[in-house]
């Protein structure tokens, strides 16, 4: 802010150099050696005189300056030739500065309590309206009902104690610690939590009377379930690739049961062209269809053969993939068995009727034993004949 009145200490006394009435608004000096290089400045005209006279210079040209006549309470009178004028610090001065120093507020010309710019400050008891605050550090507590628009970016810690947000949360917001929600929250778009590994918790619920979370989310995906006074005891969790798995029990309905289609992935069946070992008759009609549900295969298989066979070679059947052959002793034990029906055979040691292929301990492939009858009869390659049909239905356990 600029000076309001300027001061020199090497200001030499000098006299008018012409006669001037108590109107004049100008006057003659015979120097201005170290006079103030800037307005205004206090001048005394006859000094010590009893006729002294101060005046407040406002303008300079040469030895000719413009003043303000009778100021600082004095008056204004005429003046010879030779009258000594001197620059001066008049009580008006002393004055000012004794004011500014006991003023609380329009200091400096500032209407209000002065803020300043560099120094750092405490400021209590304030009313800040509509002020733009950039990079200020808020702490302590917000009462009221602040409004923030725009964007606003929050760093550090903010710890809130009963505080009610609502609006909408745009962005990428990132919450740590442990939040808790009171009414009904809705959150929409994508809610991401980054954790440092995947056995963090990312979720948790707990009945107000609990000991233990009834429910937990963990950063893999996997939930956990528990009555609330004990430790969680059910699970479901990612086992390996496209595979979803619980160490515990599942019920569908009740009992592993449920009114509709049971199924993993799909409701429809898969359709695949089986395959026979041991013979390469021709066939009309070779069709074949199965679902899963988990390592349950169910599977349908329908052959219409066209040709004629030969030869005492066992005919056994690929299925959709490969089974579950473990446990019990040695290779050719029955392991699982598919049932069916066959027509139209020829040959020996077969009849029609039922038939069912069992699925041999020890076997390293998808596909079955040799399809047998119950009176032992094993289906062979001369069996096949022009119109022979076989259907083979049921399920097995995959390995």
């Amino acid at each position: 802010m600029p000076n309001s009145r300027f001061y020199s200490n090497v200001a030499q006394q000098t006299t008018l150099s012409g006669s001037i009435s108590s109107g004049a608004t100008t006057i003659n000096v015979s120097a201005t050696v170290g006079f103030p290089p800037s307005t205004p400045y206090t001048l005394a005209l006859d000094y010590g005189a009893a006729t002294e006279e101060l005046v407040s210079v406002t303008a300079v040209a040469g030895t000719t300056l413009t003043v303000t006549r009778g100021y600082g309470g004095t008056s204004a009178q005429s003046h010879s030739v030779g009258a000594v004028v001197r620059h001066v610090y008049d009580a008006t001065d002393a004055t000012d500065f004794r004011t500014h120093e006991a003023a609380t507020a329009a200091v400096h010309g500032v209407a209000g309590t002065l803020v300043g710019t560099s120094d750092t400050q405490t400021l209590s008891n304030k009313t800040l309206t509509s002020p733009v605050i950039n990079g200020a550090a808020l702490s302590g507590t917000f009462t009221g009902n602040p409004t923030f628009s725009g964007t606003v970016t929050a760093s550090g810690t903010l710890t809130s104690s009963g505080a009610s947000l609502t609006g909408t949360w745009a962005g990428s917001p990132a919450f740590s610690g442990n939040l808790t929600f009171s009414g009904a929250p809705n959150f929409t778009g994508t809610m991401q939590s980054t954790l440092a590994a995947a056995t963090t918790v990312a979720q948790a619920s707990i009945v107000s009377a609990d000991t233990f979370d009834r429910y937990r989310r963990f950063a893999d995906g996997k939930q956990e379930w528990g009555p609330g006074n004990a430790a969680r005891d059910t699970n479901l969790y990612r086992s390996a690739a496209d595979t979803l798995a619980t160490d515990d029990s599942l019920s569908v309905g009740g009992s592993f049961s449920a009114t509709g289609d049971i199924s993993a992935g799909t409701t429809n069946w898969t359709a695949f062209t089986p395959s026979y070992l041991a013979t390469s008759v021709s066939t009309g009609t070779n069709v074949g269809w199965y679902k899963k549900i988990g390592k349950i295969v169910f599977v349908e298989i329908y052959t219409a053969w066209t040709g004629t066979g030969s030869g005492s070679t066992g005919v056994q059947v690929n299925l959709p993939s490969l089974p579950y052959r473990n446990g019990g002793a040695g290779a050719n034990t029955t392991r699982q068995v598919l049932h069916g029906w066959i027509d139209n055979v020829g040959g020996v040691n077969m009849a029609n009727g039922v038939v069912f292929a069992p699925i041999f301990a020890g076997d390293t492939d998808t596909r079955t034993g040799t399809i047998r009858s119950y009176d032992a009869g094993s289906f062979q390659n001369q069996n096949i004949q022009n119109g022979t049909i076989l259907t083979l239905q049921g399920w097995y356990r995959e390995a």
